[in-house]
Order: structure tokens, then C-alpha cells, then sequence
């Protein structure tokens, strides 16, 4: 797992969301977070941001997902 999957996980359960509630805040289905978390996709720079809003997270997983998309 990277950074970005544990990082993004361990913020929603440290927010008590689950997936379906976090896809809820963001106005998507559940599908794209369990593929963020899995690593099976990386969240582009406007999802990564509203990810930071609801998360909280500064800017931690808008960092950590323009590093995934470098590699």
C-alpha cells in the first residue's frame, strides 16, 4: 500500500466515516473511494482537495496524490 491509500484511509476512520459516508460529503458513489484506498486509482487534484476539505487534512492528500501521479 502507499502512503496516499494508508494516509487517506486512516484519516476516514479517524473522521468515524465510512466509505459510503465519505462518498457522500464528496458527491460521488462509493466505487472511486474503495478503488483511492485500494490504490487502484489516484485521486486527481480537484477530488484530492475536496478530500482535504471533508478529511481536514490540509493539504496531505493533495501532496500525497501529485506524488503518486510523479511516480
Amino acid at each position: 500500500m502507499s502512503e496516499l491509500t494508508t494516509e487517506l484511509r486512516r484519516l476516514r476512520l479517524t473522521r468515524r466515516m465510512n466509505q459510503t459516508q465519505l462518498a457522500k460529503a464528496l458527491r460521488v458513489s462509493k466505487s472511486p473511494i474503495a478503488s483511492f484506498e485500494t490504490g487502484r486509482l489516484v485521486p486527481k487534484e480537484d477530488t484530492a482537495q475536496a478530500l482535504d476539505e471533508v478529511l481536514n487534512s490540509g493539504d496531505k492528500i493533495q501532496q500525497l496524490a501529485c506524488d503518486n501521479l510523479r511516480r
